[in-house]
């Protein structure tokens, strides 16, 4: 596998254009009902379908629908799919995929650069697309920001550094998820990522995201920033029960 850089992440889903049009070929319309990301007030897992990741190999051989619906079962706020296939053995068939056996959110987690991903996420079913800001010029930002709510479907910010978080609040989103992984080290640092969603107005739904392996980490996180919505991937693939450990993460308050 190609190692994992962001800065040629643009060039590899331009490349990736021909086959993204091709599917939208193929798809004409959507085939199931928005589902909103609503808090409930207490811990609200998003939880996600990761095959693999630069860092390590985790379940490639996991059945999208089959992993999605022990999600629900366990009462998932909602289901990240990441459709990234270079570094993270994931599709867009798998959003479909993902899409048809759910009836709560999906977001469409993918490194997205162009409107043509968002139109065949909102076809295939997503309710939410994934927005990272330091991949993006405010110009892109905000044009792919407005293009997504158009088609009714709701953009996630994803900030790592305080420094991003201006130019993200320009744009008014509903969303904001900081990584507390560097995606240009891939070093997580939960201390660091914990000061900057204290910095994020509680105006908007703060979503915490990387570094969470046991229900005592989410419990951190919350008491120390007061965010109760985590997108949570690794840890949920290497569980033996994903349906019980969604259960036992979102009851932590």
């Amino acid at each position: 596998m190609t190692k994992f850089k962001l800065n040629k992440m643009r060039e590899i889903k331009n490349s990736e254009q021909d086959n993204v049009k091709q599917l939208l070929n193929f798809s004409d319309s959507r085939f199931r009902p928005s589902y909103p990301l609503l808090p409930s007030g207490a811990i609200d897992v998003i939880a996600e379908l990761k095959r693999s990741s630069p860092t390590q190999t985790l379940d490639a051989s996991a059945k999208a629908s089959s992993q999605a619906i022990a999600y629900q079962k366990g009462g998932a706020a909602a289901i990240s799919v990441l459709t990234d296939s270079n570094f993270f053995s994931g599709s867009f068939e798998d959003l479909r995929d993902v899409c048809n056996a759910v009836t709560i959110p999906v977001l469409c987690k993918e490194f997205i650069y162009f409107k043509e991903q968002i139109e065949l996420a909102y076809r295939y079913g997503a309710d939410m697309v994934l927005l990272i800001a330091q991949s993006l010029t405010d110009y892109e930002l905000t044009s792919l920001y407005e293009y997504a709510m158009e088609r009714s479907v709701v953009p996630i910010v994803e900030i790592n550094r305080i420094e991003e978080l201006d130019r993200v609040m320009a744009i008014n989103p509903q969303i904001v998820m900081v990584n507390m992984r560097d995606l240009n080290t891939l070093v997580i640092d939960c201390e660091a990522g914990a000061k900057v969603l204290k910095q994020v107005p509680e105006s908007v739904i703060r979503v915490s995201a990387s570094g969470i392996n046991t229900s005592d980490d989410v419990k951190k996180i919350s008491a120390d920033t007061g965010v109760s919505v985590f997108l949570i991937g690794s840890a949920l693939m290497k569980s033996g029960d994903p349906s019980y450990f969604v259960k036992e993460l979102s009851s932590v308050l």
